[in-house]
């Protein structure tokens, strides 16, 4: 999982649920530019291991939302400050959506398939917002 040449960009994923975790990682697995360096379902578990390993980006489920987006990716962004948090979500949920990315998200996406551009448009530097809430995100 953890590429020892560097080469790749990183990614952890913080996702509750272990198939989605699983079938995550293979997908960015597949991807020769990218890796996945961690993986953890309980986010007080994930943040040392976060600060440690200091991931390119970190993938967290929109359940986590609930816990206080605000604090959680702050808490992230303090562990590891030039990391990229990107929200995925099963639900079209557009005040879900809001509050991740006034939280500091820098992505939310409510499709796996969208998962990969998301990743790649995040670590270059982009906001991705789904375009089911693009149009609503920046008209709010």
């Amino acid at each position: 999982m953890i590429d020892p040449g560097g080469t790749k960009r990183t990614v952890f994923l913080l996702l509750d649920d272990p198939l989605v975790r699983d079938g995550l990682t293979r997908l960015i697995e597949m991807q020769p530019d990218l890796a996945v360096c961690g993986e953890r379902e309980d986010s007080a578990e994930a943040l040392p291991e976060i600060a440690s390993l200091r991931p390119d980006m970190v993938i967290i489920d929109s359940m986590f939302l609930h816990e206080s987006a605000v604090n959680l990716v702050s808490d992230l962004t303090r562990v590891a400050p030039a990391m990229k948090v990107v929200v995925l979500s099963v639900y079209d949920d557009e005040e879900d959506a809001r509050q991740a990315m006034r939280a500091g998200a820098h992505g939310y996406v409510n499709r796996a398939i969208q998962i990969i551009v998301a990743i790649r448009q995040v670590l270059e530097g982009g906001l991705f917002p789904s375009e089911d809430f693009a149009e609503a995100l920046l008209a709010g």
